[in-house]
């Protein structure tokens, strides 16, 4: 069901570019997962909800257990935000606990966007980043019934100050994806991510 990312030790993160609006989520404590939403917290997966992860990291494909979906104005008038909605909703219907990392869930952190202007590629200008292991609070409960949501603003990492037609397109992926909250946190080496698949989507920039 999943694909892979390389990632590197290093540093604490620096922070985000933007904090993510998370409509149908809500973050817990270090000792445990993030609930999904609704007070009482979904109930615990007792099993896997797509086929077994592959042993090569280079194997990857797109998840079907996952939906994403991205959207935006189709006309933002030059200076204002360029504010993309990320959605992410699940097909199986076993609750999973997914990591937030360079997902618009926590924000700008990485070039997980490709965004071109009138056919040419906008260069991404924010933060770059190491990760050490994930902390239990980075993982988010995502059921069935209750889809991660976020609002984020691609202006403060790509330059969208010049009119024109912008086509943008989620590239990233879901770094970790976990099937018992007694398996969270999990080190790096045993990160099992899941590509994601969202059409991308056109605006806009006008004077």
């Amino acid at each position: 069901m999943m694909g892979t990312i390389a990632c590197a030790k290093g540093p604490s993160e620096a922070a985000p570019a933007e904090a993510p609006v998370s409509a149908a989520s809500a973050s817990a404590g270090p000792s445990g997962p993030a609930a999904p939403g609704a007070p009482s917290g979904p109930a615990d997966p007792t099993g896997p909800v797509a086929p077994s992860t592959p042993s090569n990291p280079a194997a990857s494909s797109t998840d079907p257990a996952f939906e994403c979906q991205i959207r935006v104005d189709p006309r933002i008038k030059l200076g204002q935000p360029a504010t993309v909605h990320f959605r992410l909703s699940l097909r199986s219907p076993q609750a999973v606990y997914v990591l937030n990392w360079r997902t618009p869930l926590e924000g700008l952190r990485g070039d997980d966007f490709l965004v071109t202007r009138d056919g040419v590629e906008v260069p991404y200008r924010g933060p770059m980043m190491k990760r050490g292991n994930p902390g239990a609070e980075s993982y988010l409960a995502l059921t069935p019934s209750k889809p991660l949501e976020a609002d984020v603003n691609l202006g403060l990492a790509y330059d969208f100050t010049k009119a024109g037609h912008y086509k943008i397109t989620f590239r990233g992926k879901v770094w970790d994806v976990v099937t018992k909250p007694s398996d969270i946190p999990r080190p790096l080496d045993r990160h099992q991510p899941a590509q994601l698949q969202c059409a991308p989507v056109e605006t806009d920039v006008v004077p």
